[in-house]
């Protein structure tokens, strides 16, 4: 091999001379330059850290929406245990109501009806008086709760062979025999008791029967309007009024649910129909005229009869509470 020439010589001491430089540099551009390897990677920027004060205040608005959140759970949770105690206490009472529909009704409840009250009374005859609704309504109460007899088409229905009456089902009840026997009346009275008050009149009479006088039921209460007591103050403030009055209005038995309410009591006021469901019978009154008067009026449209058949004291009164002028308080 040829020895080399000066310029060879030369140029191999520079590249000889060069190594340690380039050995520092190969490695420093195979590597990939620190600013472009974040552009594809998209990296955020950190947000910098908050002040202790912004943390601190942070910190405490969380801690306050927890304490609302717990207070709102315990609410919850005692709310949800007083629901519980109240389904308890309402299947309770509903298991009370059919205990005391299944011992029967005391004297003059339905089905065991005693020879003095109304017997059989049709929905024709309910409205002869008090009395007689009052048995009426027994009777379409035991017809629509009592537990039918096993083997009949009615006990295939769960809703009539459940052994508890649901207060739902007593509210629905009471709702409509409230609006369906909102009825003209047309009745022949006796007034006990007649006296002015403010510039109308506070009646207390008795249903009686027109052949016989016999009372029908107990005495009720209603008051007359200033436009009808005028007239009977014209008539009869230098005379003595007649024994015999007729008495026309609308008749509206008030229903209402009192789940506390299982027999008829010492007193049966309000008058009791069944357990859970008692009544306040009230009168609009329209017309208050002697019986003899009476017989050239025309009855309203749908009024029960003037002269209902006799029938023996019963029912004590009911009470309800004022409803304004012109109203009975049976």
């Amino acid at each position: 091999m040829p020895f080399p020439t000066a310029p060879a010589r030369s140029l191999a001491l520079a590249v000889v001379a060069a190594l340690p430089f380039l050995a520092e540099a190969v490695p420093a551009c195979n590597a990939e330059p620190a600013g472009h390897a974040a552009l594809p990677q998209n990296t955020p920027t950190p947000t910098p850290p908050a002040d202790p004060a912004t943390q601190a205040k942070r910190i405490a608005e969380l801690e306050s929406q927890l304490q609302k959140l717990l207070a709102e759970l315990a609410a919850s949770n005692a709310r949800l245990a007083e629901l519980e105690k109240s389904l308890v206490a309402e299947q309770a009472k509903s298991k009370s109501l059919t205990e005391a529909l299944a011992r029967g009704f005391p004297s003059g409840g339905p089905g065991v009806a005693p020879p003095d009250l109304p017997q059989n009374v049709t929905a024709d005859q309910a409205l002869l008086s008090v009395i007689h609704f009052l048995q009426f309504s027994r009777d379409a109460y035991l017809k629509e709760f009592a537990k039918p007899a096993p083997g009949t088409p009615e006990a295939k229905d769960p809703a009539k062979s459940s052994d508890t009456i649901p207060p739902r089902a007593l509210e629905r009840w009471a709702g409509m025999m409230t609006r369906d026997w909102r009825k003209p009346i047309r009745w022949l009275v006796r007034p006990l008791r007649v006296e002015t008050q403010g510039a109308g009149l506070f009646v207390k009479a008795i249903v009686v029967d027109d052949v016989t006088g016999d009372a029908i039921g107990k005495e009720f209460e209603f008051t007359v309007e200033p436009r009808i007591a005028r007239r009977y103050q014209e008539r009869y403030s230098k005379i003595t009024p007649p024994d015999r009055f007729v008495v026309a209005g609308v008749f509206t038995p008030r229903f209402v649910v009192n789940l506390d309410r299982t027999d008829v009591g010492a007193f049966d006021n309000p008058p009791f129909v069944g357990p859970g469901i008692e009544v306040f019978p009230e009168i609009t009154v329209s017309s208050f005229v002697a019986a003899k008067e009476a017989k050239d009026e025309k009855p309203e449209a749908g009024a029960a009869p003037a002269t209902p058949p006799a029938t023996p004291p019963a029912i004590p009164p009911a009470t309800p509470p004022a409803s304004g002028p012109a109203t009975s308080k049976p």
